[in-house]
């Protein structure tokens, strides 16, 4: 259509920012190919892709396997893997969200290290907290509760009203996280697979870390 002042401007479908749009369609993606693959190349690509926490603790036994960058590395991409369509819908979702404002924020490069940092930091958390129990690790979770601590840093500096809006808002998703955790239940968005609560609080105050620091490196330094 046209009007008076010429042809109407064509606005983007999603209106994020790039890198937060490319890492949406990369779990798209990879949830696609995770459920298309045949049952062999699935496991293989879990298997080296997803946390696994007897592999990773293998790399630090006496005597132990040494350490393997591939498996070093699951500690972010098991933060790219869904294997249930409601599972990556709600992390993409909730990623769209928050993740378009810390790239807004911080740069394309800040949110990837938000992203790899969140994600990695929820790994370990549950991993000290469940010890010598095996599991396994799928899903941007951590890493969205990154996103989410990004979020609530950024707020925590604009005034009172958005440092008590940014403070209910923790203390609503650590009441979730508790109440999850009481309860014992599975996550209904992924079958039997337990809900990894300890991996989102890890990865909420590993955003919250990141995004001061990040805060506080971009901050112009006061004249004298």
């Amino acid at each position: 259509m046209r009007s008076e002042d010429g042809p109407r401007e064509r606005q983007p479908i999603f209106n994020a920012p790039p890198a937060t749009l490319w890492t949406c369609g990369v779990l798209v993606a990879i949830y696609l190919l995770l459920n298309l693959v045949g049952p062999g190349l699935q496991s293989w690509l879990l298997t080296n892709f997803a946390f696994i926490s007897e592999l990773f603790q293998a790399q630090f036994a006496t005597p132990g396997i040494g350490i393997r960058p591939l498996v070093m590395s699951s500690l972010v991409t098991h933060g790219l893997i869904h294997l249930e369509l409601g599972h990556m819908v709600l992390n993409t979702g909730f990623l769209l969200a928050f993740g378009s404002f810390v790239e807004r924020r911080h740069g394309a490069l800040g949110f990837l290290l938000l992203f790899a940092g969140s994600a990695a930091a929820g790994a370990l958390t549950e991993l000290a907290f469940i010890g010598s129990r095996q599991f396994f690790l799928i899903g941007a979770s951590g890493a969205v509760y990154g996103m989410m601590g990004a979020f609530v840093a950024t707020m925590a500096v604009k005034g009172r009203f958005a440092r008590s809006t940014a403070l209910n808002f923790v203390m609503i998703v650590l009441v979730l996280n508790l109440v999850l955790a009481m309860l014992g239940v599975s996550d209904f968005l992924a079958n039997e697979a337990q809900v990894a609560w300890r991996a989102h609080i890890g990865g909420l105050v590993a955003g919250l870390i990141i995004a001061f620091v990040l805060q506080r490196l971009g901050r112009p330094a006061s004249r004298r």
